[in-house]
């Protein structure tokens, strides 16, 4: 489990994640929506390669946000099938990560 701060990412950052996205990630930015995933498949994919070849370079759309999940907390869960499991939860303070323990 996580818990912390989620904070957007820059614009140049966006870019730069949606550039090292692949093709079909970037093309499904564009034209992931309700109509065109009601169509049948052949349709589909027929619509993606005609926007594919009609826009060789794409931007990011408006609709592509990016986030950073700046953690406060994290604790991992360990279980064992002979023995009682175990948490352990790491916290953030300004000092630095803090440590424990905590039965499962």
């Amino acid at each position: 489990m996580a818990v912390g701060d989620v904070v957007r990412a820059s614009t140049e950052e966006e870019a730069e994640l949606y550039a090292a996205c692949s093709r079909d990630l970037q093309l499904l930015a564009w034209l992931n929506d309700p109509e065109v995933a009601r169509l049948p498949r052949p349709e589909r994919v027929a619509r993606w390669r005609a926007f594919d070849a009609a826009h060789p370079d794409l931007a990011p759309p408006t609709t592509w946000l990016c986030f950073h999940l700046v953690p406060r907390q994290l604790t991992f869960w360990r279980g064992d099938d002979e023995a009682p499991s175990t948490r352990d939860e790491y916290a953030r303070a300004a000092e630095g990560w803090s440590f424990r323990r905590l039965p499962g």
